[in-house]
């Protein structure tokens, strides 16, 4: 409607986006490993952007935060899916 009216006026959404750092391979993350992951060794994560983290080798360490490294970055409809490896446990 703004734009009909000629009002000047911003997307938040799209401010937001592109605010957004990019996740990339081989870069460390620390994430608070939240739920079992489908697999075996598998745990769950999000970050503060609501990208979720599946972490390889997490599954002892559920309730603690971790260091990992990014292995492969999926896009999907609902964001961002990060699949990492446990490099530390930071608790």
């Amino acid at each position: 409607m703004a734009e009909f009216h000629g009002v000047t006026w911003l997307n938040l959404n799209l401010l937001a986006k592109s605010l957004r750092q990019e996740a990339m391979i081989g870069e460390r993350v620390e994430v608070d490993l939240v739920k079992p992951g489908k697999e075996d060794t598998q745990a769950v994560g999000f970050l503060e952007d609501g990208a979720m983290v599946v972490v390889s080798g997490g599954r002892p360490h559920i309730g603690r935060r971790v260091q990992a490294e990014i292995i492969s970055v999926l896009p999907t409809a609902g964001g961002k899916m990060i699949f990492a490896r446990q490099v530390a446990d930071l608790e």
